[in-house]
Parts: structure tokens; C-alpha cells; sequence
């Protein structure tokens, strides 16, 4: 039952058009089924042609090795696709803004007076980030601090490493392990 744009015409009949109506119906229905505030949204096989004054948000499946459902932003003139829903929430994890800007997340820790390498979510589907906007690592204390700090030493991304290291120092004599998060934001 495929929807009919010029469904009723100026001189049909009700007894006529009534089942071309009733169908119409029920295809915008499953098209924009509002059910408890929820918009359902069908599952396209590619994004739309959008025109100069128009932009488009549609469903379709992500580009990962797992494909699933997402939400995705097109500009006008049929331009950039976004896919603004798909990441992961995980230790090491990444989504992406509707902006087009990437975030991506990690934790690790390192001793004082030493570096170490934390990777960042990569992978099939997942994107590099080539230019960072902003790079930060966070100390992340529990209970009672340890004397030190952490720093952002550096981001390689050659090869798709997606790696940022992280350096510590202690203002006094010893060492400690300090606890660290990462986090990542660019195009």
C-alpha cells in the first residue's frame, strides 16, 4: 500500500476514494507513529536528496562492522551526513556531535616521572580524529590525593594510532601511581 499524493481529487467520490484515503492514513501513520511521545522514524537505505533550502534527519544504519539504526543530519544541498547518535559508552569510548565534532574518551594511569600511552577508541566505523581542538587529561582522585599531577605530553594519530601519552611528576622525592582521564574533542 504505497502512499497517493493526489488522493482525493476535486471530483472524486467519498465511495470512490474512501480506501485510498484510509490507505494514505495508515502509511503516514507508520511512517510518523507518535505513541507515547516517541517519533518512530523507518529505516532508509540511503539519505535523502535535500535542496537548497531544505535539510534532512532520517534513520539508517551506521557504517560499523555491526551495523544498527541511527539518527543522521544532512545539510542542505544534499550535503555533509552526519550521524549524530552512534558511539559508545564505554571506558573507552567516542560519539559524535551533531556539529560533526568528534569526541573520544578514555582512562589509564602512570607513575611520577614517567609516561604512558593510552589508546582511544578506533576501529571500523569509528572516526580519526586528524585535527584536535582540544586535548585535556584530568587526575582522577579518590579519596585521599596523591601528591603529583598528570599532563597532555601528545596525540598521534599516524596510522590511526589515536593515542594520546600522558606524563606525570611529583613535587617531592618517591613516586606514586596516579589515575587519569582523557579526553579527546576534533575533526
Amino acid at each position: 500500500m504505497a502512499y497517493k499524493s493526489n488522493i482525493p481529487q476535486a471530483g472524486d467520490l467519498l465511495s470512490q476514494s474512501q480506501t485510498d484515503i484510509l490507505n494514505n492514513f495508515t502509511a503516514l501513520y507508520n511512517v510518523f507513529d507518535v505513541n507515547a511521545g516517541v517519533l518512530k522514524l523507518p529505516i532508509n537505505v540511503s539519505g535523502p536528496t535535500t535542496a537548497a533550502s531544505t535539510i534532512g534527519l532520517y534513520s539508517k544504519n551506521n557504517t560499523l562492522a555491526s551495523p544498527v539504526p541511527a539518527l543522521f543530519w544532512r545539510q542542505q544541498n544534499s550535503g555533509t551526513e552526519i550521524d549524530f547518535t552512534t558511539g559508545s559508552n564505554t571506558t573507552t569510548g567516542w560519539c559524535r556531535l551533531p556539529t560533526g565534532l568528534i569526541m573520544k574518551w578514555a582512562s589509564g594511569s602512570v607513575t611520577t616521572g614517567s609516561s604512558t600511552t593510552v589508546g582511544l577508541a578506533a576501529g571500523t566505523g569509528v572516526p580519526d580524529i586528524t585535527t584536535v581542538v582540544l586535548g585535556s587529561v584530568t587526575p582522577a582522585y579518590s579519596g585521599s590525593s596523591p601528591e603529583g599531577n598528570v599532563f597532555w605530553k601528545s596525540y598521534d594519530n599516524t596510522s590511526g594510532a589515536n593515542a594520546v601519552t600522558v606524563s606525570a611528576w611529583k613535587p617531592f622525592s618517591g613516586t606514586v601511581t596516579l589515575n587519569f582521564y582523557v579526553l579527546v574533542m576534533g575533526v
